[in-house]
């Protein structure tokens, strides 16, 4: 059973990016926070952190009194397109994976075993690890910036590889390398099996 394959192309666009800016629109704020709150921790210390302007009250306040949106959503375009091209890619890998090893399907994916079905979500979040990292990287410099280098995106993919180099773009990537296949081997698996279990 395609996730989107079987839509048009426009389609596809739509309706990936509009899960995907209502799901990070919500949960962004509370990503500021707990990257804030954990920055902070690791440069003074966890007491420091805890009282601090960082926690979800503290900000949600300064972002009314001041009428400021940037104190909740600092680095939320790169979030917008990291979420969104690891969503398509994740997708578009399973798909393209099914459809060239069981090219006589139906649609339902009644007949495909479970392995085949992990297999496919495996390659779809190495896949999407190459896209993911670089956006997480610009995120978490984009929310933790005080010094005003990293005000927006292109901003932040100018000053990371004016000063560090392209590689600065994939630190941390063994432990996202990890996190994105485990997190879309089950994810994607257990999703569509139970979709076409229900489905029946």
């Amino acid at each position: 059973m395609p996730i989107l394959l079987d839509l048009p192309f426009y389609n596809q666009i739509i309706s990936v990016a509009a899960a995907v800016f209502c799901s990070k629109f919500c949960s962004h704020p509370l990503d500021v926070s707990k990257i804030s709150r954990q920055a902070f921790a690791q440069a003074e210390s966890y007491s420091a952190a805890t009282s601090s302007n960082y926690t979800m009250r503290s900000l949600t306040k300064q972002a009314f009194t001041e009428l400021d949106p940037k104190y909740l959503f600092r680095g939320f375009s790169a979030a917008f397109i990291m979420t969104y091209l690891v969503r398509y890619v994740n997708f578009l890998t399973y798909d393209l994976y099914m459809k060239f090893s069981y090219p006589g399907m139906d649609g339902s994916g009644d007949d495909i075993p479970l392995s085949s079905k992990f297999v496919a979500s495996l390659l779809a979040g190495f896949a999407a690890f190459w896209v993911y990292n670089p956006c997480d990287v610009l995120r978490v410099r984009m929310i933790t910036d005080r010094k005003g280098d990293y005000n927006s995106l292109k901003q932040g993919i100018a000053k990371t590889l004016e000063t560090d180099g392209i590689l600065e773009l994939y630190k941390g990537s063994t432990l996202n390398f990890g996190v994105m296949m485990l997190a879309t081997a089950t994810d994607l698996t257990l999703y569509q099996h139970a979709k076409e279990y229900l489905t029946k």
